[in-house]
């Protein structure tokens, strides 16, 4: 007699198929390939076999195969969990104890890590009110200071928002917006890359935004630098210095149109932050206090 679901040949006295444990029998054997088979379980779900059935039960000592993974006897039986199956149940039990995961388990595991991050992560911001990434960070420039510091006074000098240091003529039509959502003050710089010549210089303080406009069509580099304590006679701050430059130039067009007797112009508006944005386009990098010069 042979099992109708495994294929197994099983004696005429026993009442069951120990293989798979199915109660019907036949009398002619299924076709089948010889050997056993399972299946991975990953996002392909590929048949991996034939193997023997001492390669199988090592398989479930080791690891590889757990309870819950699809098995079956030859080519043509069905698909069955390895602990429905009597002959392997002793080892299946066995296995249950291995530390081993699925891939899929796996992601679960990494998906939870990240979102216990970004929890701590979003805690820390709201808690200390820190910018995350673009301008470079350490300790210094976000004046992190031992309890027994905070009750010395500082003098911070500072200048208006907006304060022109320097610049040149300013006389085209493009505009840019300067946003600062940092803790410290800062001080702009566009240079345009053509002959490398500062064509603005300006204070924006901290949690202002400053618009400035004039600009001719070109390519410009813009740095940046912040702190505090503003030294009008050094032109620089005396505390928590930090410089910066954004990764990318920035281009401004000025195009004139006519249309019969009226003239329109394009030109480019575009603005910025210096403060660190999530999902931000517009990356930074530290740079010395001579390259900023």
């Amino acid at each position: 007699m042979f099992c109708s679901k495994c294929g197994k040949e099983v004696a005429r006295e026993e009442s069951f198929c120990l293989i798979c444990g199915s109660h019907k029998k036949q009398q002619t054997p299924l076709t089948y390939g010889s050997g056993w088979y399972y299946l991975t379980g990953d996002k392909h779900n590929r048949i991996r076999g034939p193997f023997s059935e001492s390669s199988i039960r090592k398989m479930f000592s080791d690891g590889t195969l757990n309870g819950n993974t699809n098995i079956r006897f030859g080519i043509n039986s069905f698909w069955s969990e390895a602990s429905e199956i009597p002959l392997f149940q002793n080892v299946v039990k066995t296995s249950k104890l291995s530390l081993r995961t699925s891939p899929k388990q796996h992601r679960l595991y990494l998906y939870f890590a990240a979102g216990v991050l970004l929890c701590i992560l979003i805690i820390y911001m709201i808690l200390f009110d820190r910018p995350v990434i673009s301008v470079p960070t350490s300790n210094e420039q976000y004046r992190f200071h031992s309890p027994t510091l905070f009750n010395q006074s500082y003098t911070n000098r500072r200048l208006a928002n907006g304060t022109i240091l320097s610049s040149s003529e300013l006389n085209g039509r493009c505009l840019l917006t300067v946003r600062n959502g940092l803790s410290l003050d800062a001080v702009v710089k566009l240079v345009d890359t053509k002959d490398n010549t500062c064509k603005a210089y300006f204070y924006v303080s901290s949690g202002n935004e400053f618009k400035i406009e004039g600009f001719h069509a070109g390519t410009y580099r813009l740095k940046f630098f912040v702190g505090e304590d503003w030294d009008s006679t050094k032109q620089r701050f005396s505390r928590s210095q930090i410089f910066s430059e954004f990764d990318r130039p920035m281009f401004f067009t000025e195009n004139e149109m006519r249309y019969g007797d009226k003239i329109n112009y394009n030109f480019t508006t575009m603005a910025v932050t210096i403060n660190p944005v999530i999902n931000g386009n517009a990356p930074t990098h530290s740079i010395t206090e001579s390259d900023f010069k």
